[in-house]
């Protein structure tokens, strides 16, 4: 009996010294596993795009803010299209991470394409070139661009006092008048019927429930004074289209062609 007791007290202490001993050998070799693991990891694996994720095999991986560990590296033409989809403006000019400004080399067009009047005035070209193709459409349609404008004329029930013009002088001024109407009224009438299209192509149950008989109905009761607002809405909208795609095509040639991002240097 007294043997079975010590050997009942000699059986948790060497259990407890066995396990100690197998938990002490287990934590060295996880400790310098731990310890040896990210230096190699970090050795063996090279630098990759933080956006597509891809080497260097298909172009050069710059570090174009101080952004560190696997931000570090990036595409330049990942992360120009990352700052033109990004909608926050802020990504066009400066990390949105770090914070850091991006430093770039500028070209003569980026000079040009960073003033404020840049947009504006492409667009007004844009649209000035629209009308004269429509005008000239009209043109061939209706035999000649007054015939054209009487048609207009006579829909919107307006009439313009350069019609009763004599002058000869003023008979080139009244043509080129006809030529701006005509312009204007048919692209503000195509404007329109393009954000009436994609209303309907959004909603096409709400649009033709609650939207395409009032429409009907203003135009069926007012006539002319319908066609005039209309024709307004649609260049209203058309202009704000036209500056949307101006303006990201400008983004586009600015970071294609007219300005470059530098590497960042410690």
């Amino acid at each position: 009996m007294a043997f079975l007791a010590r050997l009942r007290q000699r059986l948790p202490l060497g259990r407890t010294r066995n396990n100690n001993d197998g938990d002490g050998d287990g934590d060295g070799d996880a400790g310098g596993n731990a310890q040896q693991q990210p230096s190699g990891s970090a050795a063996e694996e090279p630098p990759v795009c933080r956006i597509c994720l891809c080497g260097d095999e298909t172009a050069p991986l710059i570090s174009p803010c101080k952004c560190r560990g696997t931000n570090a590296k990036v595409h330049l033409a990942c992360l120009n299209t990352w700052r033109r989809a990004s909608a926050n403006a802020r990504s066009l000019r400066e990390c949105l991470t770090c914070g850091h400004v991006y430093d770039t080399r500028k070209s003569q067009l980026a000079l040009m394409l960073d003033s404020q009047w840049a947009v504006p005035v492409a667009t007004g070209v844009a649209i000035g070139a629209a009308a004269h193709v429509v005008a000239i459409i009209a043109a061939i349609v209706c035999g000649s661009i007054g015939n054209a404008a009487t048609r207009i004329y006579h829909a919107m029930y307006l009439y313009p006092p350069w019609r009763n013009w004599t002058w000869a002088w003023a008979v080139r001024l009244a043509a080129a008048l006809d030529t701006a109407v005509v312009a204007t009224v048919l692209l503000g009438v195509i404007g329109f019927a393009h954000a009436i299209y994609i209303k309907y192509q959004q909603h096409p149950q709400h649009f033709l429930r609650y939207s395409a008989v009032p429409l009907v109905m203003l135009a069926n009761s007012h006539g002319g004074a319908a066609v005039r607002v209309f024709s307004a809405i649609g260049l209203w909208v058309g202009y704000h289209s036209a500056f949307k795609c101006t303006r990201s095509l400008a983004s586009y040639a600015l970071m294609r062609w007219g300005e470059t991002i530098l590497e960042v240097h410690d």
